[in-house]
């Protein structure tokens, strides 16, 4: 009898041991395909639209010194914004509302807006289910950022992909060589100049977006400063846009990563 529950006890183990190695692999051939499609997706990224048709100008024999002084005026005003293609992206899917990149790390990524916060979470750009999902914005927000308050979500995956990174300010040296990302849209260009980021609970007010007056919104900033994992030169004023970048931490159950900057329009 004491062998015949041990052998079936041998038996479950292996079949749970087989069942998670299964589900392991599955997640991790189902991020790697996330990867694969987002670096794909890059390729609707490149330089700016001006510096592309200043290069079609030189080469069509352009000479004039007034025309070649105009060129470089304008490769200085684009040459830091690149060009996104939204007209094939919307063609792909017509939810995106901008794209977001943060040099030297993987967050270079497509921004979308749904009708709720659930459906990207784990779905893909192209719609396909995913469980690394897609970056996006608050259903409850403006598509064009101009909300005082803007918010992004994005998963934490294994793999460092989607906004994995931004656990990374949890250190100074990080913030310090990461201080700006830019955020493109169809209409506006925008840096984000990043002056906190901090641990919060899933109840918190982190995601608030309506404020019921101009003071308490000043402490909410003043809040995220003081609670921040890392001290930053930028302060908020309290006239600014704000966006808030969100993420899963791991120091508790529920627990959140907000990477909160300024908007700074710049004109196309």
């Amino acid at each position: 009898m004491k062998r015949t529950v041990i052998n079936f006890l041998l038996i479950v183990f292996f079949i749970i041991f087989v069942y998670s190695g299964y589900s392991i692999i599955a997640r991790l051939l189902e991020y790697k395909s996330s990867d694969d499609y987002y670096a794909r997706l890059i390729e609707y990224v490149g330089r700016s639209e001006t510096s592309n048709q200043l290069q079609k100008d030189r080469n069509a024999g352009s000479t004039s010194s007034e025309t070649q002084a105009e060129q470089r005026s304008a490769t200085d005003r684009s040459s830091d914004w690149p060009f996104v293609n939204f007209a094939d992206l919307q063609a792909i899917n017509q939810d995106i509302v901008g794209w977001i990149i943060c040099k030297d790390t993987k967050i270079n990524y497509p921004i979308v807006q749904g009708k709720d916060n659930s459906y990207y979470l784990n779905h893909h750009f192209n719609g396909k289910h995913n469980s690394a999902g897609c970056i996006f914005l608050d259903c409850r927000n403006n598509s064009q950022f101009s909300d005082t308050h803007n918010i992004l979500y994005g998963h934490q995956v294994s793999d460092g992909s989607m906004f994995s990174a931004i656990l990374k300010y949890k250190k100074q040296a990080f913030y310090d060589a990461h201080p700006k990302m830019i955020l493109i849209t169809p209409d506006a260009n925008y840096q984000i100049d990043i002056f906190a980021g901090y641990v919060a609970k899933a109840d918190e007010s982190a995601w608030k977006l309506d404020f019921s007056s101009q003071l308490e919104y000043e402490e909410w900033l003043s809040e995220a400063v003081r609670r921040s994992t890392f001290k930053s030169q930028v302060l908020p004023t309290g006239e600014e846009r704000i966006i808030t970048l969100s993420t899963c931490s791991y120091e508790f159950y529920n627990a959140r990563y907000v990477l909160v900057g300024i908007l700074r329009w710049f004109p196309k």
